[in-house]
């Protein structure tokens, strides 16, 4: 199988968050009703989260709605959309 290329950033303060909630990948999966292994793809920036599952994830990890660019979208903070 081919590996993967990532469109997207790797969510490094996602998963930080996770680890400091007790939460896992499949924990998350779980919780948000898809397979463990799309989660895994979207949260190392193969594939995006969706709006629903965004507003999900932040309830379970208590992530406040001004904290929201910082978990989700690290690429605003370099000022670029997509890792070429």
């Amino acid at each position: 199988m081919a590996k993967a290329n990532k469109r997207y950033y790797e969510l490094r303060a996602l998963k930080g968050k996770m680890r400091a909630e007790s939460q896992t990948t499949r924990s998350m999966a779980d919780f948000l009703g898809i397979a463990s292994n799309t989660f895994s793809l979207k949260i190392n920036g193969i594939s995006e989260f969706t709006c629903s599952e965004i507003g999900e994830m932040c309830k379970i990890l208590g992530i406040q709605p001004n904290d929201i660019v910082e978990y989700f979208f690290p690429s605003m903070f370099r000022g670029e959309t997509k890792v070429s």
